[in-house]
């Protein structure tokens, strides 16, 4: 009877332990890692190699986890994801998952060089016919939106609707592997550069409505646009592809 009576206790007492190491872990690595992608976000990045950190937790079989990397002088790429991965193998092993989350990029603030007006628009606009000059209206932008473009061309910021990783670990010891990966995603990227742009043609708008620029000339606007380099948001040109591949380092927490 004292037999049974321990084993029970002894089962009571080990078996949230044993479900908690199968139900729930936690781990950080340090990597680096070759990233590149389509579209103005990834092509704003640096080459040189990468390296960062990652940590994640796993429960009951789904997984978060995310990552930051320094890409180069002041840019950085941070993620966060959310899904499921299958692992197989002991000391060796592979692990495949499945995953979406956010994006976040950060890079050095692009040198405004504000707006000059063409050499056709300036005379209509000196000619008197509007109650400011083409200098004030250059002033006005600059003083208003450089700024603005400045901090908008800094961040860019997006979703990964998909991303899968395949990677191969060995163990070194019993918390800490070694391996090697791959990620590739399917993202939606608004990058600084395409903020910047439609802020641009907003900004123009808001000169042309508040002087009536339209009612002076017509071609003025777009040809105002187009110094300025305004182009609004096509929603087409943000989707695109990602991938990285590299080595880490990984202890089991």
């Amino acid at each position: 009877m004292k037999r049974k009576l321990s084993i029970i206790l002894l089962t009571l007492f080990t078996a949230p332990s044993m479900a908690n190491a199968d139900l729930i872990s936690a781990y950080l690595s340090g990597k680096v890692d070759y990233v590149q992608g389509t579209g103005g976000a990834f092509e704003n990045l640096e080459t040189t190699l990468p390296f960062g950190v990652e940590a994640g937790v796993e429960l009951l079989g789904m997984e978060l986890w995310g990552e930051a990397l320094i890409m180069g002088d002041d840019q950085y790429l941070m993620t966060a994801n959310f899904g499921f991965g299958i692992e197989i193998g002991g000391d060796i092993r592979i692990t495949a998952g499945a995953y979406t989350g956010p994006m976040f990029f950060k890079f050095n603030p692009e040198e405004n060089s504000g707006l000059e007006i063409p050499s056709d628009v300036r005379a209509i606009l000196d000619s008197g016919a509007v109650p400011i000059s083409s200098a004030d209206i250059e002033a006005q932008y600059n003083e208003e939106f450089a700024d603005k473009e400045s901090t908008a061309s800094e961040f860019a910021a997006g979703w990964n609707l998909l991303r899968g990783r395949f990677l191969l670990e060995y163990s070194l010891l019993p918390f800490v592997t070694l391996g090697v990966g791959g990620h590739a995603g399917y993202h939606f990227v608004l990058s600084g550069d395409d903020a910047v742009a439609d802020l641009r043609g907003r900004a123009i708008d808001t000169i042309a409505e508040e002087y009536k620029l339209d009612d002076l000339d017509s071609s003025i606007k777009p040809k105002l646009k187009e110094a300025v380099g305004a182009k609004p948001i096509d929603e087409s040109e943000l989707k695109g592809v990602n991938y990285n591949v590299g080595a880490f380092l990984k202890v089991k927490l």
